[in-house]
């Protein structure tokens, strides 16, 4: 199922999400945009957080789990997505379902797993691929405190191919979603526009 108004912005880390979100936030009328993100920042999405910075050490099993769990919560819960849809909303979401399978499947043992943890979600209407050069995304993760467990040049340029595998198979079997590849070497400005003129 594709939910119409849900919009996903996706990529490595350090292709300028954090930037695009923020830009968009200023530009685009609040009466109308519901933004959010994945982990959430409810108490499985701080676990979350914990694991991905290696504070707290869990299997590649039960990781994809709770972010599974922290997605259905996100999705169906109490004020989730699909509650904000129907209040004539529109949801733009920094990460959704394509990270857990894309960084998840580092171990290709555990491809399949994360698939079949990730299967049932619904998609989103647009999903935006922020494509950019593993060399470039770690020198802009060079400028920050700490990296993340991911943050590393193999695991990253193994992480970018799975999202660009993922998107062709999830596009192949849904094609009402789209799946949107933008430069992110771009200037910033120019990113936003393009999201801008797409999900208006």
């Amino acid at each position: 199922m594709v939910l119409k108004n849900f919009f996903v912005l996706e990529g490595i880390d350090g292709c300028g999400k954090t930037t695009q979100i923020e830009a968009l936030k200023a530009t685009l009328p609040q009466d109308e945009y519901v933004f959010t993100a994945e982990p959430t920042k409810n108490s499985l999405g701080t676990m979350l957080r914990q694991v991905l910075s290696g504070k707290l050490p869990l299997s590649e099993e039960a990781t994809a789990f709770l972010f599974a769990a922290d997605r259905a919560e996100h999705i169906y819960g109490q004020d989730g997505i699909l509650k904000t849809l129907s209040e004539n909303k529109k949801i733009v979401c920094d990460r959704y379902l394509f990270s857990s399978m894309a960084y998840q499947s580092l171990g290709n043992e555990h491809f399949n797993f994360s698939e079949y943890a990730n299967g049932n979600f619904p998609l989103p209407e647009k999903v935006f691929f922020l494509k950019l050069p593993v060399d470039v995304a770690l020198s802009r993760l060079d400028t920050r405190d700490a990296r993340e467990i991911f943050e590393n040049k193999e695991k990253l340029t193994k992480i970018s191919l799975s999202y660009e595998n993922i998107f062709k198979k999830l596009k192949e079997k849904n094609p009402e979603m789209d799946v949107i590849v933008l430069d992110a070497t771009k200037f910033p400005e120019t990113l936003t526009e393009e999201i801008i003129t797409s999900i208006k």
